[in-house]
């Protein structure tokens, strides 16, 4: 009579420890996609910053401008565009990396 008690045991045992290792995998899961939202962010924060006080300038002195007009500046943008979307990808590669290795895939 012990034997289906410890099965029984062990079954809730492995249920519980599934439910624990899904709701982990699910956390993760969202602190990736914070991750991945946080360092777009700080990668365009960081690409205006150069846009407007490295790159406009220096387009504007390339150009002979004494001043910097707000057309050099929309332009410096829109090279710095691809810096979030390159820091991005490299991000979600790192992390999901990370995530897969910390859970003995990689």
């Amino acid at each position: 009579m012990s034997e289906p008690t410890n099965l029984d045991a062990a079954v809730k045992a492995l249920a519980a420890a599934e439910a624990e290792i899904e709701a982990e995998r699910r956390w993760l899961e969202a602190r990736i996609e914070v991750a991945k939202t946080f360092t777009t962010f700080l990668a365009g924060c960081g690409s205006a910053i150069f846009a407007g006080g490295v790159v406009a300038p220096i387009l504007g002195w390339f150009f002979g401008e004494l001043q910097v007009s707000v057309g050099l500046i929309l332009v410096s943008v829109l090279i710095c565009l691809a810096t979030p979307a390159l820091l991005y990808f490299w991000a979600e590669n790192e992390i999901e990396a990370a995530f897969g290795y910390r859970n003995g895939a990689g």
